[in-house]
């Protein structure tokens, strides 16, 4: 999706009436996330300080979403908020699972 998201920036910026340099952070940041997790999904042995920091990575990201809305709340159009709260909800429900899960998520052999 980040990669969606950074080719259309421009358009997608101008529907959410927010600045462009948000989108393309927003877009590399869900591109970053989106290495990461595919990182530790093919990995034989998952550490479970990596699913940690992943779990993490996700309620930071939601805070992030709660201050992009926050910053632009008069300005951003109702879809550009709209995507964003579901995109926060999105990633806390990932945490929450994650979370939920760890340790079935991890190789008994490196959970240390």
């Amino acid at each position: 999706m980040g990669l969606i998201v950074l080719l259309f920036h421009s358009m997608i910026g101008a529907i959410y009436h927010i600045p462009e340099q948000t989108i393309i952070f927003i877009a590399l940041s869900n591109l970053l996330y989106g290495a990461y997790s595919f990182s530790l999904a093919i990995q034989k042995a998952k550490n479970i300080k990596h699913l940690q920091l992943l779990v993490f990575g996700n309620l930071f990201w939601a805070l992030v979403c709660a201050g992009v809305v926050v910053q632009y709340f008069n300005v951003a159009s109702l879809i550009g908020i709209a995507f964003i709260v579901c995109e926060a909800m999105f990633v806390i429900m990932l945490a929450y699972f994650e979370w939920k899960y760890r340790y079935e998520l991890v190789s008994e052999d490196s959970s240390a």
